[in-house]
């Protein structure tokens, strides 16, 4: 799911956008953002960079992901504009609080619209 959403994401150059301090800054490259149950039994995030290639996308989920899970430390993306999903799986969690930090709340909002899109 979050390879199809890095995919639908990547062919609309607005997503390469975001508005910063009155400024639009320009991202060459994208990453997407998923939740990861970590060794504690806490959530964190991980930013995977995004891959045309679907088995390169994979290793790089597979192994940042792992990462995360055992390090219990957020991985992020700085030089990519960072694709939120909330995409939770596998996961029983009786609560969720928004964990946008860096990502803009339009952009979330907007790949969570391109997510339901692409369930439908």
């Amino acid at each position: 799911m979050c390879w199809c959403i890095g995919k639908t994401v990547s062919q609309v150059k607005e997503f390469y956008v975001l508005p910063v301090n009155g400024k639009l800054i320009e991202y060459e490259t994208l990453a997407v953002n998923t939740i990861v149950l970590n060794k504690i039994g806490e959530v964190s995030t991980c930013y995977v960079p995004f891959s045309e290639d679907l088995s390169q996308f994979n290793d790089n989920y597979l192994s940042l992901a792992g990462m995360v899970s055992e390090t219990c430390v957020n991985h992020d993306e700085t030089d990519s504009m960072v694709i939120g999903t909330s995409a939770l799986v596998q996961y029983d969690i009786d609560g969720a609080v928004g964990m946008y930090s860096s990502v803009s709340f339009e952009t979330e909002i907007s790949a969570s619209a391109l997510c339901f899109m692409l369930s439908v």
